[in-house]
């Protein structure tokens, strides 16, 4: 698990924005409907996990973590054993602690929901001062319902599965032996991430008379 390097960040989601930008300037979307058909499989979602509620007690506080690192988990002995470096070609690290104590049991809740930072009477007055430029006589009332029942549905929480237990494991991949299987680009990015950078300091000095 890598952090990206300051400045080169971009990744796929980037280009799924762009795209979805791109579909708003030929297709018109006024309410939520209208934008879950204009996404290309897209579905709303009802629910969240209150994941950070449930692992809190149990996560420990991590710090020095804003430079370039890789992380490495293995398992151990029916345990995690978590390694670190810093650029690709350096070696790895153990570290003498974990992110967790221990595995948190159960499962999270489902996260009440939250709207006290919707300005709801603003926004209302908002949707009646442009209520000519929606192109579908019932996009307004679609949002005028919207905001009179986000009260209600606080108080309504939906039950969910939690599917973090679902999902299949990574299969232990063999490594193949250096510039086996890789294409010439692949060599360039590699070279590219195992240069190391040249740092210049430049002082300002005053001189006082």
């Amino acid at each position: 698990m890598p952090f990206l390097i300051v400045g080169h960040t971009h990744e796929d989601i980037d280009a799924k924005f762009n795209e979805v930008s791109r579909l708003l300037n030929t297709k018109d979307a006024e309410y939520f409907d209208d934008f879950v058909k204009v996404l290309k499989n897209a579905e709303r979602i009802t629910l969240l996990f209150d994941v950070k509620s449930w692992i809190d007690g149990e996560l420990n506080k991590v710090d020095h973590v804003t430079q370039q690192l890789h992380f490495k988990f293995v398992s151990v002995d029916g345990g995690v054993k978590v390694f670190y470096k810093g650029i690709q070609s350096q070696p790895w690290s153990a570290l003498n602690w974990n992110f967790l104590n221990i595995a948190p049991s159960g499962k999270p809740g489902i996260l009440k929901p939250n709207f006290s930072k919707i300005e709801i009477d603003k926004n209302v007055k908002q949707i009646e001062a442009l209520k000519l430029i929606f192109k579908k006589q019932d996009s307004r009332q679609k949002w005028l319902q919207f905001y009179e029942s986000l009260n209600s549905n606080m108080e309504r929480l939906d039950s969910g599965e939690f599917r973090l237990t679902l999902l299949p494991r990574q299969p232990i991949m063999q490594s193949f032996p250096p510039g086996q299987e890789m294409v010439p680009k692949e060599h360039e990015l590699i070279e590219k991430e195992n240069r190391q950078p040249l740092v210049s300091f430049f002082y300002n000095r005053v001189i006082y008379c």
